[in-house]
């Protein structure tokens, strides 16, 4: 869905703050990247102790330089082209591209991509939301899960068929039921994507007027909804260490390499062993439940009061205070009772100016002595705040509980 968000603050007639959310064609964003030299393609991780190595892994030092590498931050300082860098060359002229090498700091623009060959896709991680609100998740995952294998004994033959007997109980008992329908069940992804308008219409002949919302917005994205191209963003934003024989990393690293493991196990079909549609669904929908998980990870990171949106815009105004509410009836409606140090707060600036001239001291020593009043009641400050609030017949605040 796509979410409109209109700012006005600090209010100007003049100027209006609009944010969008919409949808990327992954294709269309890796061919962006690939023509601007942006982007590169990620091919099988290798082993550990080497991958840090390679240039086409998820820890490519195509994303940015680190200490561990043996040229360490030459990036920081470059020509448009790339092909000159490092600080020894501050100032000068690339042969290639003809400009000057200069500081250009950490490129988070750079990404990496996983790409499955054709016809070979998974669904979009934000638009399958959207499918699974509109066909149901129990329908959606039985449309997309491989079949389950079971023994003699009716039991799941291999740990895999047990992850997916696990996961099928699981639905089964959420405390969030829906009905299951089984008309499409077990056709696998590549099917899903074939018969596609098909199967949207037959769903919504069955939800007549519900859902439309959801049901349009399928429609106007879907070239988008099956995708072929996975990006992977800079290793500055999802750091690794290797330190004393030992590697750490932040989570969705690990997620990224299990994907890049799966897509080259996708994109290896010359055998016709590989070709059998059971051994490629499931490798699908294994690589689709990664992105799933990399999705609501990526969203756990970015939101909430913890989450790095918040942390980076977000921010105590000037001249502000927090409090507790609480209801007091002695107060008229228009009345607010505020605590010493929350008033020492708001009037700051009005409290240094009254003591800069009230004892003629310079600004400094005035804001030391209300730097001291809050941390200890001073009367005198206290007297101050009382007199503001006498002479002007109160003063004007404005309050604001967030939702």
């Amino acid at each position: 869905m796509q979410i409109k968000t209109t700012l006005q603050y600090p209010f100007n007639p003049d100027y209006e703050f609009r944010t969008k959310l919409v949808r990327l064609d992954f294709s269309k964003e890796m061919e962006k990247d690939m023509e601007k030299g942006k982007g590169f393609f990620i091919k099988e991780p290798q082993a550990l102790n080497k991958a840090l190595k390679s240039s086409d892994s998820i820890y490519s030092d195509k994303y940015m330089k680190t200490l561990q590498d043996p040229d360490a931050f030459t990036d920081k300082y470059s020509c448009e082209c790339g092909a000159t860098q490092g600080l020894d060359f501050a100032g000068m002229t690339c042969d290639i591209c003809h400009t000057e090498v200069k500081y250009v700091g950490d490129d988070f623009e750079i990404f990496g991509w996983i790409k499955l060959k054709e016809p070979y896709v998974i669904i979009h991680p934000n638009l399958y939301k959207s499918l699974e609100t509109y066909f149901g998740v129990s329908t959606l995952a039985m449309m997309i899960e491989p079949n389950i294998e079971l023994n003699e004994n009716g039991l799941p033959m291999t740990a895999y068929d047990k992850k997916l007997q696990a996961q099928k109980v699981k639905r089964r008992f959420s405390k969030k039921k829906s009905k299951v329908d089984t008309t499409f069940a077990g056709i696998g992804m590549m099917q899903l994507h074939d018969r596609f308008d098909e199967i949207l219409e037959y769903f919504h002949g069955k939800n007549k007027t519900k859902k439309l919302d959801y049901y349009q917005d399928i429609l106007d994205n879907k070239d988008k909804i099956f995708i072929h191209a996975i990006p992977v963003y800079s290793t500055g934003l999802r750091p690794f260490k290797t330190e004393g024989g030992r590697f750490t990393f932040e989570g969705t690293n690990a997620i990224f390499q299990i994907m890049a493991k799966l897509a080259a196990k996708v994109n290896q079909d010359s055998l016709a062993i590989y070709n059998i549609p059971k051994y490629r669904n499931s490798l699908l929908w294994d690589l689709q439940e990664r992105y799933n998980a990399l999705y609501k990870e990526c969203e756990a990171i970015l939101s909430g009061k913890k989450g790095n949106i918040r942390l980076l815009i977000g921010g105590r105004c000037n001249f502000t205070s927090r409090s507790i509410i609480t209801p007091d009836p002695t107060l008229r409606i228009n009345q607010v009772k505020l605590p010493y140090h929350g008033l020492m707060e708001l009037l700051q600036q009005t409290i240094v100016n009254i003591l800069t001239k009230s004892y003629s001291i310079s600004y400094s020593q005035a804001y030391m002595m209300w730097y001291r009043g809050q941390i200890k009641e001073d009367p005198r400050l206290y007297k101050i705040i009382d007199n503001l609030i006498k002479a002007n017949d109160g003063i004007n605040v404005l309050i604001n509980r967030n939702q």
